[in-house]
């Protein structure tokens, strides 16, 4: 048996699409996010819309040298060399060092290394202020000279009581011949 008067069920109702309700950020508590450099632009979002919260980028601003006393910086080149591989590999070297007013520095050592810190020799300045080294007997090892065919060669002065230290990168360029 049926009841006549049974009751109706609730019709479902269309969609109708609500505008979105942009909720703050809340960060965790004890959460201090890092703040930007002194000078950095925030866009600020356009009325109306959300944008949630982006990473900001950290910065890293290496210490820079500080003088000391009366120490002038030095002024160190290394210069592209051309290095060959028949038979025995082979280059010339050099890095020239000078003062501010361009004039050389003599008498000093030069470290020379490959860009991963292993050094394989000392050159010191003639009165030119340029250091020689002939890498014939120094790397001897093939697995060394295509290291530094591949990433080049660095420079380095200690310095002294009148100079600050100083560093540099050089070229190989690969030859033949």
């Amino acid at each position: 048996m049926t009841q006549p008067y049974a009751p109706t069920q609730p019709q479902p109702q269309p969609y109708q699409p609500q505008p979105y309700q942009p909720q703050p950020y809340q960060p965790q508590p004890g959460y201090y996010p890092p703040q930007p450099p002194p000078g950095y632009y925030q866009p600020q979002p356009a009325p109306g819309y959300y944008y949630p919260p982006q990473p900001q980028p950290q910065y890293y601003y290496p210490p820079q040298p500080q003088p000391t006393g009366e120490k002038e910086y030095p002024q160190l080149t290394a210069s592209t060399v051309k290095g060959t591989v028949l038979g025995q590999a082979q280059a010339q070297f050099s890095a020239k060092l000078i003062n501010n007013d361009g004039e050389p520095i003599v008498g000093q050592p030069i470290t020379f290394a490959l860009t991963d810190g292993q050094q394989f020799g000392i050159g010191v300045t003639d009165a030119s202020g340029v250091a020689h080294l002939d890498s014939g007997s120094h790397i001897l090892d093939p697995q060394l000279w295509a290291k530094a065919l591949g990433s080049g060669y660095k420079v380095h002065f200690q310095g002294n009581k009148k100079y600050m230290p100083g560093d540099a990168n050089g070229k190989i360029v690969p030859g033949i011949g």
